[in-house]
């Protein structure tokens, strides 16, 4: 059975708690993308993805890790130009304690400017990855040009320059001004109970309920572009 429930700074919570299952489908969405960047934060919903994994005030990013990997099953995250997720499959009777991992990563990350050093060179890697890549290429170029003066049309992965200069103190102040109970939509399936659910998640109770992100809506354009690629034609079969 579906069970919605709202704490009083709206954050949402969902569970379709399914008695008999034997694994915990669990997960935290956040209202942000790569369209809510402003210039000087192009990359940075990505970026912090990674940076999450650093680490917790409860553990370390080895300990993280090992914790990961001894629930087993399936734990991951994604970056998209509206929503950032973080969720996981374990057996049912983790479900909880990585639940409460997914929001000590957002709550209480512990990266430094080292971490983010090293991550710099990874996204960027990412980057020079869907360079050499020519479906990637076209599908950035077409996104870039249908949309060219909205965040829309960002690359999902950023800005070079963005990415290079950014540093510990940047990223955990643009952390902090996301964080907001409107934005936060905490999504359960299988074995963990709602009632379980709402427990674990009272830490996300104390964070401030904030606004919805200012989106403004992207303007559709007909484009021609040739690329060494080849020709991408953009056509209006829709608006």
């Amino acid at each position: 059975m579906i069970e919605i429930s709202t704490l009083s700074n709206g954050v949402h919570l969902v569970s379709d708690y399914q008695p008999d299952a034997v694994t915990a489908s669990v997960s935290i969405w956040l209202h942000n993308g790569s369209r809510h960047q402003s210039d000087n934060q192009n990359g940075y919903a990505h970026f912090l993805e990674h940076l999450l994994f650093k680490g917790t005030h409860r553990h370390n990013a080895k300990q993280l890790a090992d914790a990961f990997e001894a629930m087993g099953g399936q734990i991951n995250a994604q970056t998209g130009r509206e929503l950032t997720g973080f969720y996981g499959t374990v057996p049912k009777q983790d479900g909880s304690e990585l639940l409460q991992m997914l929001i000590d990563m957002l709550l209480q990350p512990r990266f430094n400017d080292q971490d983010v050093e090293v991550e710099k060179e990874i996204v960027l890697q990412e980057m020079a990855m869907v360079a050499d890549d020519p479906e990637e290429v076209l599908v950035e170029a077409a996104t870039a040009n249908i949309w060219p003066h909205n965040a829309m049309g960002w690359a999902i992965l950023g800005d070079e320059t963005q990415i290079r200069s950014a540093c510990a103190e940047d990223l955990h102040r643009y952390r902090v001004l996301l964080l907001q109970g409107s934005r936060i939509w905490v999504v359960c399936a299988g074995g963990l109970a709602h009632e379980v659910v709402e427990k674990t998640c009272q830490d996300l109770a104390f964070l401030r309920q904030g606004t919805p992100p200012d989106a403004p809506t992207p303007i559709y354009t007909q484009h021609n572009t040739n690329l060494r690629y080849g020709t991408v034609c953009y056509l209006t079969f829709y608006r």
